[in-house]
Order: C-alpha cells, then sequence, then structure tokens
C-alpha cells in the first residue's frame, strides 16, 4: 500500500502531466488557427468542426451493437450489422404493376421529347464544372480536380465514351458499385444508435461515371422543362428555384386565402425512403410515357440494372451488395428522374382534388386546404390522403403519417385544435395528426398566425452554436486575421440570420436595425473590439453593412431571381405563385 508521500508525489505528477497536455493541446490549436490564416480550405474545415462537432461527444470507432427486431439478443457481429444496415438501406418493397404494359420496353413509342445522343467535349467540360473538384471519390479514387487538370485531351476521350454509351445502350459495370460509407445521423438519442434508423448512407460513386451521368441529366432536365413535364409545384432541384420559393408559395397562398375571409390547413407528408424505393419497371414505364425517346429510356435501364454497393464502417467493408430498388444516392442524374417518378402523384392530386394547393420540394410533399373552418379543410386533407395511399401502392413507396405534421392558419386570435385523421396502410387503423402551434417547413419555422415569432426564437438558438463556433476560431489576439473571420461571419452566421427573408422580412426605412445585437455580437469577435464599441463603428471598420440594408437587398435580389425563367422561353418562377393564387 502507496505511502501518504507516495500518494502525493503521484498526485504532483498526475497535475503536472495533464498541464503539460493542456499547454501543448492549445499551443497546436493557435498553431492550427495561425495557419489557417493562409490556407481558406482549413478555415471551413475548422468552421465546421466548430459547428456541428466541438460540442458533441466523439464518434465512436465501432457502431454499437444494434438490436434484433426478432427480439433476439442483438447485432454485435459486423456481418450481422451488415445485414441490418443493408435492409434498411436498400429495400425492395412491392409495387402493383399491372397496369403497365409492355414492361420488357419491346415495342417502339413516338418520343414527343427531343433529346440529343451525340456528347461533345463541351459538354463534358461543362459537366465538371458544375461540380466540386476535390468531393471525395468512388471506388476508382480519380477526384473531378484531376480530370479537369487534364483538359482538353481527357474530354475528348470522355465525350467518345459517352457517346457511345448512349448509342448501345450500355452503361459499364464499373461504374455502378458505389462505396456507402455508414455515418449516424447527427442530434439523436443514444437509444436511436442501436437500430439501422439512426445511421446513413453516404454513397460515393465513381468520378467518371458520373460525369456521364451529369450530361444525361442536364439533357432530361432541359427535355423535362422544355415540354412541361414537371409539375410547377415541385420546386426541389430545378434552376431559379429554391426553398425560399416554396416558403414564399406557401405563405402568399394563406395570405390570399384571408384576404378572401378563407382559412388554410397545411399537412406535410413524409416518404419513407424516397429515393430507396423507386421502382426500376415503374420509372421506365414512366419515362416512356412521358414522351422520352427509347434510346434514353433503355440506356437509363442498363444504368439502374446490376448495382450494388459495399458498405463501410467498423473500419472494414462488405462484400458488394446487390441494389434491387430505388436511384443511387449521390448521382447527378437521380434528382431529375426522381422528379419524372413522382409526377404522377401530383397530376392525380390536381385532377381529384383541384381546389387543393400543392407545394413540394423533391420528397416533401405539402397539402395545403382552403376552406371556412378547420372542419372543411380536414375533410379535405383526409380525402387527399386517401389518394395518396392509393398512389403510393402503385409505385411501392409508403407515406409515413406518424411523422406528418398539421398546422392550421388562422388570422383570428383563436387557434383551431380539429385533427386531420389519416388512415394507415394495411388496415393498421387510423392515426390522428394533432395541429401545433408552429411547424418547421424547410428550415423557415411558420406559426399559425404567421407572426414569426417562432422562427425567431428558432434562429436564436441557432446562432448560439454559430457565434460558439465563431468564438473557437476567432479570438481578439490569436487567430485567423480579420478578413477570415469577416468571412466566417458573413457566409455562416449572417446567412443563418437572412434565411427565409423572402418571405418574412418587410423593406426598412433608413435607421431601421432588426436583429442588431445577432451582428454586434459576431462583429466585436471579428474585430476584436471592446463592449462599449457602437455598431455603426463596428459595422464601418468590417466592411459589413447594417443587417436590414443586407435583408432588403437580399429580398429584392429574390424578387429578381423569381422573375427570370426556369429555362430560357420558359416559365418563370413568380407565375407559379401567381397561378397558385388565382385558383382560391
Amino acid at each position: 500500500m502507496p505511502t501518504p508521500e507516495t500518494r502525493a508525489a503521484l498526485n504532483r505528477a498526475t497535475r503536472t502531466i495533464s498541464k503539460t497536455i493542456r499547454h501543448y493541446k492549445t499551443a497546436k490549436w493557435r498553431a492550427t488557427l495561425q495557419e489557417a490564416r493562409d490556407n481558406q480550405t482549413l478555415l471551413w474545415k475548422l468552421e465546421r468542426w466548430a459547428r456541428l462537432k466541438s460540442f458533441t461527444p466523439v464518434d465512436p470507432p465501432k457502431l454499437p451493437a444494434l438490436r434484433d427486431p426478432r427480439g433476439g439478443p442483438g447485432l454485435t457481429t459486423f456481418e450481422a450489422k451488415a445485414q441490418a444496415l443493408a435492409g434498411r438501406f436498400f429495400p425492395s418493397p412491392p409495387a402493383d404493376l399491372d397496369d403497365i404494359q409492355d414492361p420488357s420496353l419491346a415495342q417502339e413509342w413516338p418520343g414527343r421529347s427531343a433529346v440529343e445522343q451525340r456528347v461533345t467535349p463541351k459538354d463534358v467540360s461543362r459537366a465538371q464544372q458544375r461540380t466540386a473538384p476535390w468531393k471525395a471519390p468512388g471506388a476508382d479514387l480519380l477526384p473531378t480536380g484531376l480530370l479537369k487538370a487534364c483538359g482538353e485531351p481527357l474530354a475528348q476521350i470522355l465525350a467518345v465514351l459517352a457517346t457511345g454509351c448512349l448509342r448501345l445502350g450500355w452503361f459499364p459495370p464499373q461504374f455502378k458499385e458505389a462505396r456507402t460509407v455508414v455515418l449516424q445521423k447527427p442530434g439523436k438519442p443514444p437509444a436511436a444508435y442501436q437500430t439501422p434508423g439512426g445511421y446513413r448512407p453516404i454513397v460515393l460513386l465513381p468520378t467518371i461515371g458520373k460525369v456521364i451521368e451529369a450530361i444525361v441529366a442536364a439533357r432530361v432536365t432541359e427535355a423535362a422543362e422544355a415540354n412541361g413535364l414537371l409539375p410547377g409545384e415541385q420546386i426541389g432541384n430545378r434552376a431559379n428555384m429554391s426553398t425560399e420559393l416554396a416558403v414564399r408559395l406557401v405563405v402568399a397562398q394563406v395570405q390570399e386565402a384571408w384576404r378572401q375571409r378563407a382559412t388554410a390547413s397545411l399537412l406535410h407528408l413524409d416518404i419513407s425512403g424516397a429515393f430507396d424505393t423507386v421502382n426500376h419497371t415503374r420509372l421506365l414505364a414512366t419515362l416512356r410515357d412521358l414522351g422520352y425517346p427509347r434510346w434514353l429510356v433503355l440506356w437509363v435501364r442498363a444504368w439502374l440494372a446490376n448495382r450494388s454497393a459495399i458498405l463501410w464502417f467498423d473500419g472494414r467493408a462488405t462484400e458488394p451488395i446487390p441494389v434491387p430498388a430505388g436511384v443511387p444516392q449521390g448521382s447527378p442524374l437521380s434528382p431529375v428522374l426522381f422528379l419524372l417518378y413522382i409526377s404522377t402523384l401530383y397530376k392525380i392530386l390536381q385532377e381529384e382534388h383541384p381546389y387543393l394547393g400543392l407545394v413540394g420540394f423533391a420528397d416533401d410533399t405539402n397539402l395545403l386546404a382552403f376552406g371556412r373552418t378547420s372542419e372543411a379543410n380536414t375533410r379535405q386533407l383526409e380525402r387527399a390522403w386517401d389518394t395518396c395511399l392509393r398512389w403510393a401502392r402503385t409505385i411501392g413507396m409508403a407515406f409515413t403519417a406518424e411523422k406528418s405534421e398539421l398546422i392550421h392558419f388562422n388570422k383570428g386570435r383563436k387557434q383551431w385544435d380539429r385533427p386531420v385523421n389519416l388512415a394507415l396502410p394495411q388496415g393498421r387503423g387510423v392515426s390522428p395528426i394533432q395541429p401545433t402551434s408552429s411547424a418547421r417547413f424547410l428550415g423557415v419555422w411558420l406559426d399559425w398566425r404567421l407572426r414569426w415569432a417562432a422562427h425567431k426564437r428558432a434562429v436564436e438558438r441557432k446562432l448560439k452554436t454559430q457565434e460558439f463556433a465563431l468564438t473557437r476560431i476567432a479570438a481578439k489576439t490569436w487567430g485567423p486575421g480579420l478578413a477570415r473571420a469577416r468571412e466566417v461571419y458573413t457566409k455562416c452566421i449572417r446567412s443563418a440570420i437572412a434565411y427565409g427573408a423572402s418571405s418574412f422580412h418587410t423593406p426598412t426605412p433608413p435607421g431601421g436595425n432588426p436583429r442588431g445585437p445577432a451582428q454586434s455580437r459576431s462583429l466585436r469577435v471579428v474585430t476584436g473590439a471592446y463592449k462599449a464599441t457602437p455598431i455603426h463603428v463596428l459595422e464601418t471598420e468590417a466592411w459589413v453593412p447594417p443587417l436590414d440594408l443586407y435583408l432588403n437587398k437580399r429580398l429584392a435580389d429574390f424578387e429578381a431571381r423569381i422573375r427570370q425563367p426556369v429555362l430560357p422561353g420558359g416559365r418563370k418562377p413568380v407565375d407559379i405563385i401567381k397561378g397558385a393564387c388565382a385558383r382560391l
């Protein structure tokens, strides 16, 4: 047993070692920040770490044991975890395909949408320019930056390869294997990480294959926009459209309903595993029915066939796992194919419920009902839900009623509490969806009176994390200089404050300064100024305009952008808003 003198000596040694470790950690951190002054890539890596991970526990080196859905002792081996994750990431849901004629695509059909088959080196260069140069590559380990550095000679080779693939209706099998990294979903409770639903796949595809896919995606999108194949209410993954336009579309319809002494109710629907549950036969039949040429549909069939994925987790990789359904996440072609795939839902809803408002952003589907009372609105939404379930059965998808959200917009003083009763699939009863006073819609919080109080509180909560990240990488006497710290503020914190300003911000007269304290706090960190320094001095020294002027400009830029056509000669986003309001 150690003597008291020995224990005292051990305690002194432990304190000395801990102090030395803290000293060297601090020195290393400040040296890294000093390096970030001249290395912009390192600066943004530090900013992302400080904003997202600096205050969270370190990710475990291995996945914890997963719960056995059959009630077993738990999945602890690598093989058992891989099987559970593969069942979650790569499902094969059943679909009703009885209405599809010629599923083998043996017969000819008239193609109404002209799509160019020949690929030029200019098309290859344009596709490479739209891709970040140093994104993580797939199994080929070739970053896009390397392809760009090869210049014109490689572009000519890839143009010949892409043209041959399109003419032969073939896609190289080497480009169909995806490396799928398994990561934790952030912000989940600890119990969620004991199920496959607590993890998300990050798909890394071969770079050369993505170049070909980007070229095809651009042509499919151009044909879809030129021929009006995409619903006007579908905002996601389209040129000159954004989440802020979707928010404006909802707010404009609610305000128009109020002007006509009516009311509005918004029901958000969630598609379970949207991209992973696309039925290939149904997708090809949809492309044929939309009028795409036969050679393109045959190429898409070859592109979808025999795909596989390798799961990476716990420092190991699985054998290739077949992917029977879905469109590959991370592919430039997947978003437009998914929009075309679910376009039939919008068509059915518009035919059977002509007075129902629709707002979609990729796999987010939102239904707007208008009426004199909440009872009338809920009856409309319940009938529309039945239509959605009938559509989902035919294409092999499923809506998750438990994740649906409902909000009744009411300009009066009394909040409505009428729930929507959603019938669950397979006769599993009814799920009552209780209305909420506020709901998150594409990153913006909408409250039942459109006063934006809930959104303001959410932004203030978010700013605490943002400002904490700024103080971690920028201090008064060390860290990045004024220019770099100012860049972090303008691109991260100010952008978070201004998101959704196109809907909630009212142009201010001279002298206004909404949310001035947030900018004041951040600029004191950026400039290293005293607490008593006036805000206008901070803005002058940091070359940052007052917040009200920035929001005014942001609103003006949005108004100008929505008046630009989606494609030359195409429909303008502002026409979508006017058309939706005119139906009320």
